[in-house]
């Protein structure tokens, strides 16, 4: 059996993180200057970023319902980075 290639997960891991970096980067420029309103995007982020992570790595022991409302939340950053990508472009 061959082992699995650290590669791969680094690469997966850095496009997802760079994924988010631009979303929420964009959102913050978009944003007026209002610290709650900047206050709860940083945590919003927060929350967005560790969630597909939280969902993969506690999987096993989460309740099912949780990790599949982690994993529905931390992919559906997709929309929002196509859209502003694409406002972008």
């Amino acid at each position: 059996m061959k082992g699995l290639s650290v590669f791969p997960i680094v690469t997966m891991v850095v496009v997802i993180l760079g994924a988010n970096y631009y979303v929420f980067h964009r959102l913050w420029q978009m944003m007026p200057p209002v610290v709650v309103g900047r206050v709860l995007l940083a945590g919003f982020a927060v929350v967005v970023v560790a969630a597909p992570f939280l969902g993969l790595l506690g999987g096993d022991v989460l309740p099912v319902s949780f990790t599949a409302a982690m994993s529905k939340v931390g992919t559906s950053w997709l929309i929002v980075f196509l859209a502003l990508l694409i406002k972008d472009i």
